[in-house]
C-alpha cells in the first residue's frame, strides 16, 4: 500500500469539508471517493468548491502511488469521463500530472468500451 492512501479520507476531509460521505474508513475509501465522484458532479457550478475538490484530487495522485491512483480511477474519473461538463472541468482543474493520468486512462476506458459496444453489436445481429 502506498503512503498517502490510509491518510488520503483524513486529507480530503481537511481540504473539502463541505463533502461528507454516507461511507467511513470501516467501509473503505473506495466507497467514500465514490460518494465524492456525485459530491464533485453535483457541485459543479461552484468554482471555489471545485478548485478544493481537484486540489484534492492533484494532491492525491503526486503523493499517492498506484493504490491511491487506482481507487481515484476506478471511483472517480470512470464517473467523470460518462459527462462532456464534468470532462472538460476536469481537465481545466487537473495539474499536468494528473492530467496524463486522466488522459491515459480516459484512452483505456474509451477502448474498452468501444469494444464492449462492438462484442453487443455482433451478439445483437
Amino acid at each position: 500500500m502506498d503512503g498517502f492512501f490510509p491518510t488520503a479520507e483524513t486529507v480530503l476531509k481537511e481540504m473539502v469539508p463541505e463533502f461528507v460521505s454516507r461511507y467511513d474508513n470501516d467501509d473503505g475509501f473506495y466507497m467514500v471517493l465514490g460518494d465524492f465522484a456525485f459530491f464533485v458532479i453535483e457541485n459543479s457550478g461552484n468554482h471555489e468548491l471545485m478548485q478544493r475538490c481537484f486540489g484534492f484530487i492533484n494532491l492525491a495522485l503526486e503523493k499517492g502511488g498506484e493504490y491511491t491512483e487506482e481507487a481515484i480511477v476506478v471511483q472517480l474519473f470512470e464517473l467523470f469521463y460518462e459527462d462532456q461538463a464534468i470532462v472538460e472541468l476536469t481537465r481545466q482543474s487537473l495539474n499536468a500530472h494528473a492530467l496524463k493520468i486522466y488522459d491515459d486512462f480516459s484512452d483505456a476506458y474509451t477502448q474498452t468500451n468501444l469494444k464492449a459496444l462492438a462484442e453487443k453489436a455482433g451478439k445483437q445481429q
